[in-house]
């Protein structure tokens, strides 16, 4: 299995065995391999984190609620909030020189500044709230908080994968705040996987959905052209649980699909093998 496909170990990997194949992650990757002259196929499974938290709840009537935050159990922001989704998630190492949050930052003091203004739009709701998930690394470059900000980020560091997953289903959206391109050209990123063990879509942009082509508008949370992320995060957050729930079951419904696809392509290396 390849992530990223300009790693200079790529040709060690055929030389384990006569018949060794090279399989990526995704559709790009898989394109870039065979760019350097590689034969490569892509399969992803995921593993279903559902059961990593508590189930979708109801409300007393029997009915889901409308409201985003009343429709899951999940523990609550704060003491008096209602329990449910909150925040966006950026996981994955805490690191700066992978992660562009200073460019989010920036975005986020400006919505701390606007807060309350334009009555009736998603920005008059003030920043949107972040939690960044990960391992954190010795020697991060970049990683502060201006003041303006720190009330709306919660970092959360070296979380048990129980604990890791659940923050991640909890969330309303996945951010990737990829701090260069390689990860639409060459390499694979773990927040999809992450999406699709836990149903939560990421807001996307547009080379995104370009590169991991087995992703959609059905499936993320897709950016309108010309709009920033923050704004974005804005107009998510105040999406109606339909909307949500929607994408979510999208999700389940393509990780079983992948799934299938992944053990058919197991299985025919399997039948392939007993046939010689």
């Amino acid at each position: 299995m390849v992530h990223n496909a300009d790693d200079p170990r790529v040709p060690k990997l055929l030389e384990l065995h006569p018949r060794a194949r090279l399989v990526a992650l995704s559709p790009h990757v898989a394109a870039a391999l065979r760019q350097r002259g590689f034969q490569a196929d892509w399969w992803l499974a995921a593993w279903d984190a559902q059961g990593a938290v508590p189930a979708l709840s109801t409300g007393s009537a029997g009915e889901r609620s409308e409201s985003l935050g009343e429709a899951m159990e999940c523990p609550p922001l704060t003491n008096g909030t209602v329990p449910g989704p909150w925040g966006f998630t950026c996981q994955g190492r805490i690191d700066s020189r992978r992660r562009s949050y200073g460019s989010l930052w920036s975005d986020l003091e400006v919505a701390a500044g606007t807060k309350g203004q334009g009555k009736g739009t998603a920005a008059a709701q003030g920043p949107p709230r972040l939690k960044i998930l990960g391992r954190s690394v010795e020697g991060e470059e970049g990683f502060s908080l201006p003041k303006a900000v720190r009330p709306y980020v919660t970092r959360i560091s070296n979380a048990p994968y129980n604990k890791f997953y659940g923050h991640i289903r909890c969330s309303v959206a996945l951010l990737t705040l990829f701090a260069d391109d390689s990860y639409y050209d060459t390499k694979f990123s773990s927040t999809v996987l992450a999406s699709l063990s836990t149903g939560t879509p990421i807001l996307a942009d547009a080379p995104f959905l370009s590169a991991y082509s087995f992703l959609n508008a059905s499936t993320t949370w897709a950016l309108q052209p010309g709009e920033g992320l923050v704004r974005g995060m804005q107009r998510v957050a105040a999406e109606g649980w339909a909307q949500h729930a929607a994408r979510r079951g999208a999700l389940a419904a393509l990780r079983r699909e992948l799934n299938a696809r992944a053990g058919a392509y197991l299985q025919g290396l399997l039948e392939e093998e007993a046939g010689r």
